[in-house]
């Protein structure tokens, strides 16, 4: 499954399939020094139906809240490695997963011996084309499609971070 954006920004954004059927909502209000709230909500034929807030934090720990819980990130997606660019987490299907950070996007492994490829971001790199930013998602990640939405954008804010240079004052 192909998830695309409908807007240049990740973080307010509907994300479209294939067919062009929307399928998530990402609302994210403008929130000066790096607090406020992102919303993903899915959308159906039943509806629309919230799936999970990212209470974005810049001194502490960010917040997902789920449905029936809420999780500080570094609890739920502890980091990885050197370098802050790999996060893992366990999945409601009870398999643990391991997002990588790279220049040119995104990747979600199951974290394993295995290293089953799940999820592939591809963003929008050139000005020049109308190809549209793609998460790509296997049939090894559907059952938590939700679980790799959520995780997806608060990577995807983290790699943007990354790439944002600092302005000395």
């Amino acid at each position: 499954m192909n998830l695309s954006h409908t807007y240049g920004d990740v973080f307010n954004t509907i994300l479209k399939d294939e067919d062009g059927r929307a399928m998530y909502e990402i609302r994210t209000p403008t929130v000066l020094l790096g607090g406020g709230r992102t919303t993903i909500l899915r959308i159906s034929g039943w509806g629309v139906e919230e799936v999970a807030q990212i209470e974005w934090h810049y001194r502490t720990s960010t917040k997902f809240h789920f449905r029936d819980y809420t999780v500080e990130v570094s609890n739920y997606m502890p980091l990885r490695g050197f370098g802050r660019t790999k996060r893992v987490f366990v999945a409601t299907d009870g398999h643990s997963y391991l997002w990588k950070m790279g220049w040119r996007g995104l990747k979600l492994v199951r974290d394993d011996g295995s290293k089953t490829h799940v999820a592939q971001y591809h963003p929008h790199t050139n000005v020049f084309t109308r190809q549209p930013s793609v998460l790509d998602i296997t049939s090894h990640g559907l059952a938590i499609l939700d679980e790799i939405v959520v995780t997806f954008v608060y990577m995807e804010r983290k790699r943007k971070e990354t790439e944002t240079p600092v302005v000395a004052s």
